[in-house]
């Protein structure tokens, strides 16, 4: 089976990198050529403030965030993270053309990972494991929870 848009999960991990080159050899593979989108995913700044309550005025007193400070605050979060995914992803996808590096925002990691790949038509998730959360040795959190919920084939790597 050829697959058009991959979705690989991008924590700037190792196991993020082998899960990149993974997909590069999956797009190489193919006949018909795919797209690979390498994807941070973010807390939304503004989700979490409005959710933490700190957008109400009773309960932040007078410190009241406005949503154009939490966008330009969300904008350079968002700039200094690609530029971290640039400069560990670089080595691995070069000058390829079918790589494309986005931030997506999402209230948990597999939320995020989630939607994007619904919202963006992809029909495979590749992602590391680390094997941090309470399963430890076998997957993590997030891993199990994109592998539990996704309505595409996900490959998790080790």
């Amino acid at each position: 089976m050829a697959y058009q848009r991959i979705l690989v999960a991008f924590d700037k991990s190792e196991t993020a990198c082998h899960a990149l080159k993974m997909a590069i050899d999956l797009v190489d593979a193919q006949e018909a050529q795919g797209e690979i989108r390498l994807v941070s995913i973010m807390p939304s700044m503004e989700e979490a403030y409005a959710y933490g309550g700190v957008a109400d005025e009773t309960l932040a007193g007078s410190a009241v965030f406005d949503s154009e400070i939490i966008g330009n605050l969300q904008n350079i979060a968002s700039d200094k993270e690609m530029e971290a995914i640039k400069k560990v992803a670089d080595p691995y996808i070069k000058d390829r053309k079918n790589v494309s590096i986005e931030i997506a925002y999402g209230t948990s990691p597999a939320v995020g990972i989630l939607a994007y790949a619904e919202n963006n038509a992809c029909d495979l998730i590749v992602m590391g494991n680390r094997g941090l959360g309470a399963l430890r040795g076998a997957l993590g959190s997030v891993s199990y929870s994109v592998l539990r919920s996704s309505p595409v084939p996900v490959l998790i790597l080790k």
